[in-house]
């Protein structure tokens, strides 16, 4: 089984620090928590325990407490440790907290042959992911991976700003 301890050094890379782009709809960043995320937690989100949830809960956000908010949110509930081989366990949590969780699965689901309807990864899915060689597996996710963020581009020319950073998401090695 994969371990969270092993994938999130990758999303935290992936994410960086704190970032305060205009153009990036989630607002400000840190660690890849978005504002607009953190609100959506309620009091949970309210890191400076000031009571409210603003930009400085955001500012104030540690390494261990962004990471405790990806293995509650988004490890834990996507089952990600279910997958047997850490790569592709990776892969598919990365690319979540990148695009959420059901957009990340239905990639996965395309990949192993099923038909991508609820992305929940669910135990047929589960079984054509275990079945599939990683690098095999790992290879046709970043092509998929990749796609979707120049379909992004192409509907939306604001966004070329961010495709250099996102292929390079895709096709990371991990």
């Amino acid at each position: 089984m994969s371990l969270f301890e092993l994938a999130i050094p990758t999303v935290l890379r992936h994410e960086g620090g704190l970032v305060d782009n205009p153009n990036d709809p989630g607002g400000i960043t840190n660690h890849g928590v978005s504002l607009r995320w953190l609100k959506s937690q309620g009091l949970a989100g309210d890191i400076d325990h000031d009571g409210d949830v603003d930009a400085d809960d955001i500012k104030k956000m540690t390494t261990a407490e962004a990471t405790q908010f990806y293995k509650d949110m988004w490890w834990t509930p996507g089952h990600y440790g279910l997958i047997v081989a850490q790569l592709p366990a990776t892969k598919l949590f990365d690319t979540a907290v990148n695009m959420g969780t059901p957009r990340a699965v239905k990639f996965a689901q395309e990949i192993v042959g099923i038909n991508p309807t609820t992305g929940n990864l669910g135990p047929r899915t589960l079984a054509g992911i275990n079945a599939m060689p990683s690098v095999q597996f790992i290879q046709a996710y970043q092509n998929k991976q990749a796609d979707f963020y120049r379909s992004l581009v192409a509907s939306n020319p604001a966004r070329q700003q961010f495709l250099n950073g996102w292929l390079n998401r895709a096709y990371d090695r991990i």
